[in-house]
C-alpha cells in the first residue's frame, strides 16, 4: 500500500491533500499541497490509516470516529474516539481506552470530525 497523507493548515485553518513530502535529515521539513509549498511549522501531517468507514469515507490518524462494539451476542456499546497513530499502529483512543482500529467492523466505524475542525 502507498502511503497517502493529508495535512492541516495551521494559519489557513483547512485541510489539503498532500502531494509531496520534502524530507531533510530524516524529518519532514516541508510539503506541497493542492496549491502551494509549506513549512514544516506550518502544518500538521496525518497518514491514512488505509481504511474507509461505513460511507466510504477514507479514516485519517487525527479523525473523530463513531464506532460499534459487540461480542457477537447482546453487548453493543456506542463508542466515540480519536484515530491515532502509535507503535506501528492505528488506534482509536476514547478516554483512557485504546481499540486497534484494525479489529473494529468498518461497517461499524463511521467518521463524524476531525481533531482540528472540530
Amino acid at each position: 500500500m502507498k502511503p497517502k497523507f493529508r495535512a492541516w493548515l495551521k494559519e489557513e485553518y483547512r485541510m489539503t491533500d498532500v502531494r509531496e513530502i520534502t524530507f531533510f535529515n530524516d524529518e519532514v521539513q516541508m510539503i506541497s499541497g493542492v496549491e502551494d509549498f509549506y513549512a514544516y511549522d506550518e502544518f500538521e501531517l496525518m497518514q491514512s490509516t488505509g481504511l474507509k468507514d461505513k460511507n466510504g469515507k477514507e479514516i485519517y490518524d487525527g479523525d473523530i470516529v463513531r464506532f460499534t462494539l459487540t461480542d457477537g451476542f447482546d453487548y453493543v456499546v456506542d463508542e466515540e474516539g480519536v484515530v491515532s497513530y502509535k507503535l506501528g499502529a492505528f488506534y482509536v483512543v476514547n478516554g483512557l481506552t485504546e481499540y486497534l482500529i484494525s479489529n473494529i467492523n468498518t461497517n461499524e466505524i463511521e467518521v463524524i470530525g476531525n481533531e482540528f475542525e472540530n
